[in-house]
């Protein structure tokens, strides 16, 4: 009975991030506990699983030597569920292979149901929910999320996992599979346009190189599509004044001037904005007063009121809930060591990714030994959501926040499934 409790909410997972924190964390607690009572512990033993014990246990003595320990310990004593929640999907899907595609089919249509709902929202005022845009004049469509301004960080961050579930789901990909492929792409593409959110908007641009780059089967398709997307995004832009204003004017606007005053502009460069900025400066000198530990996590907002550390400038000041940039939030949260959590996975994928732009066959130094591994098309695109998650140069959502772990952690239970699935193919070959 648990099984199908635990099945059914996996399935049910791409819904409950729409829904929101509450049945995000509900379906991360079901399927961690799922793992808990069922699952083999041997994977509790692997380096992987050393690596994020490690890490939790950093950040939970982080916590308790902040001088607000309440507040930072209880963001980082329950991390451990989302390890139990990777390990929970990978145990489901071993027993169960065939989730895999009806997970798929229930991603494809949420994320193009989204899509969909969010260009009648642009069109007509309201989507299909009756919703009106989160914000006039700010050029910001979120669709079914309301008031949460998370559309574009959804559908870029899911995107590629579910096109990795269609290589591994099907074999054969003929003329008319490609082309659905390419549209589902620019529906999502467009979609993301839409919402405003310009690091999605980034992240999408990304996606489309990085499929040029590494999927062979896509490159003639993607290639067309990277003159038809802009083409696309200049439509929009000309079409809705607000979404020109949020991803042209304001964009340039935040990238190269500062307000002097209420009435004049002054010319800077500045790092994402000139705001975003300010925030990165204040992690900055957090960072150096704490640089060992830091201030614990998730205590950012707290921190930067401290006059040491606030920059007040026209229109606002320094002082947020994170730093807006993962790890900035990481060096002034938790110092030099709670970096590396980050920082080590992005420098390892890195060095993955590089070396299969030349060979589809590596081994993996420090995880697997030294066995040679051919990685397939649905490897590569489940590493490409892992970059978007790992990559540094961003404004992002704070690293401890929940709705986004659950995004972020997706794709590693999917990925120890998708790697198990392989050295197995590899072991029943060596036997044959």
């Amino acid at each position: 009975m648990f099984f199908n409790i635990a099945k059914y909410t996996l399935l049910f997972f791409p819904i409950a991030l729409i829904l929101g924190p509450f049945f995000t964390n509900l379906s991360v607690t079901i399927l961690g506990l799922y793992y808990v009572f069922f699952g083999n512990k041997k994977y509790l033993l692997n380096k992987i699983s050393i690596f994020f014990i490690f890490f939790y246990l950093f950040f939970v003595f982080s916590s308790i030597l902040s001088e607000n320990v309440y507040i930072s310990l209880k963001n980082s004593l329950f991390l451990f569920r989302y390890y139990f929640f990777i390990l929970g999907i990978f145990t489901i899907i071993k027993i169960q292979k065939n989730i895999l595609t009806s997970f798929n089919y229930i991603l494809i249509v949420v994320i193009t149901f989204i899509s969909i709902d969010v260009l009648i929202q642009l069109i007509f005022g309201k989507n299909i929910l009756l919703f009106e845009p989160s914000g006039t004049g700010i050029g910001r469509f979120s669709g079914v999320f309301g008031d949460e301004l998370i559309l574009g960080s959804y559908l870029s961050r899911l995107f590629p996992l579910s096109l990795a579930l269609v290589f591994y789901n099907l074999n054969n990909f003929n003329f008319k599979k490609l082309l659905l492929i390419t549209l589902f792409f620019l529906i999502t593409g467009s979609a993301v346009i839409i919402s405003g959110e310009r690091t999605a908007l980034l992240y999408t641009l990304g996606i489309l190189i990085f499929i040029i780059i590494y999927i062979k089967e896509l490159r003639k398709f993607f290639l067309i599509t990277s003159i038809i997307f802009p083409i696309v995004l200049l439509s929009i832009i000309n079409f809705s004044p607000d979404v020109k204003k949020r991803v042209v004017d304001s964009t340039y606007e935040q990238i190269f001037t500062y307000k002097i005053d209420s009435s004049t502009m002054g010319k800077s460069l500045n790092i994402f904005s000139y705001g975003h900025q300010k925030h990165l400066e204040t992690a900055y000198l957090i960072f150096k007063d704490n640089y060992i530990l830091g201030t614990g996590p998730n205590t950012f907002d707290i921190i930067c009121k401290d006059t040491s550390y606030l920059i007040k400038y026209e229109g606002g000041d320094s002082c947020s809930n994170h730093p807006h940039n993962s790890y900035a939030q990481l060096a002034s949260e938790t110092g030099i060591i709670g970096i590396f959590y980050f920082l080590i996975p992005f420098v390892y994928l890195s060095f993955i990714l590089f070396k299969l732009i030349f060979k589809k066959c590596i081994t993996l130094p420090f995880i697997f030994g030294n066995k040679i591994y051919c990685f397939k098309n649905h490897h590569l695109l489940i590493l490409l959501s892992l970059m978007i998650t790992l990559w540094p140069f961003a404004p992002t959502g704070s690293v401890f926040n929940s709705w986004l772990n659950g995004i972020y952690y997706l794709p590693l239970g999917l990925l120890a499934f998708l790697f198990y699935d392989k050295i197995q193919s590899n072991d029943e070959d060596r036997i044959k």
